[in-house]
């Protein structure tokens, strides 16, 4: 089964809402304001599409800002 075809389908509706819940809200995290420093002091892109224009939301760029976000976090 395609990757689009399963996204497109309604099995997908409550694994799209347990991540939104895990990862989107709540009390933001040191690493969720690594990853937001550049929307959060600039407030390019608003608050979705940021996501796609300050490089810190891809997998490299959440690695990079997320593993300098505390000195004593060792992973």
């Amino acid at each position: 089964m395609c990757a689009n075809t399963l996204s497109a389908t309604e099995f997908v509706k409550p694994i799209e809402s347990f991540l939104s819940q895990t990862f989107n809200e709540g009390i933001p995290s040191i690493y969720d304001k690594a990853m937001d420093a550049v929307y959060n002091s600039t407030n390019i892109g608003g608050g979705n599409l940021h996501r796609l224009s300050d490089n810190s939301h891809t997998l490299w760029g959440a690695w990079d800002k997320c593993k300098n976000a505390s000195e004593y976090d060792s992973l």
